[in-house]
């Protein structure tokens, strides 16, 4: 593992009974890199972004992300890490704008931020709108723009 490190990964294994999901990855992206996993379904790509964001234990091996070592269930991580899930979500009965302010309450970035996520993901003109009335192409942009809002170190689109 390098200083320049976002991602860095020893002998990361995740095991369910007999069947190894990941089985030892080593892995170091550099900041700035664009890195992606490819694989069919069931390949372990959603298990691995899992791991380097602590949402599971790794049954082996460690995990750094942007320098420290990732405490499974420690919520830390997302103070410098964006993460897009693979399914758009958002409170339905929120408008867009009160999706992005109750992000920005929770990461603590300021309320100019929520401007600036809507004009970025060119939202403006559906930021009074139920969240749940929007198209997928839609959510999926609120989504990217929840995740973008404390202007991350490291995004993770799954």
């Amino acid at each position: 593992m390098s200083a320049d490190s976002a991602i860095a990964t020893q002998g990361v294994s995740k095991r369910y009974g007999d069947m190894f999901a990941v089985d030892a990855l080593d892995l170091d992206v550099h900041r700035g890199e664009i890195y992606a996993f490819l694989g069919r379904n069931g390949a372990g790509k959603t298990t691995t972004i899992r791991m380097l964001l602590g949402l599971i234990r790794p049954s082996g091996g460690h995990v750094e992300v942007l320098g420290r070592r990732v405490r499974p269930g420690a919520s830390d991580v997302f103070t410098h890490v964006g993460y897009l899930v693979e399914t758009a979500t958002a409170y339905p009965n929120l408008t867009v704008r009160e999706n992005l302010d109750i992000q920005r309450r929770l990461t603590g970035a300021p309320r100019a931020a929520v401007t600036e996520a809507i004009d970025l993901m060119r939202l403006d003109a559906h930021a009074d709108r139920q969240a749940g009335a929007l198209s997928l192409g839609l959510k999926q942009r609120l989504s990217l723009a929840r995740a973008l809002l404390h202007r991350p170190a490291l995004l993770i689109l799954d």
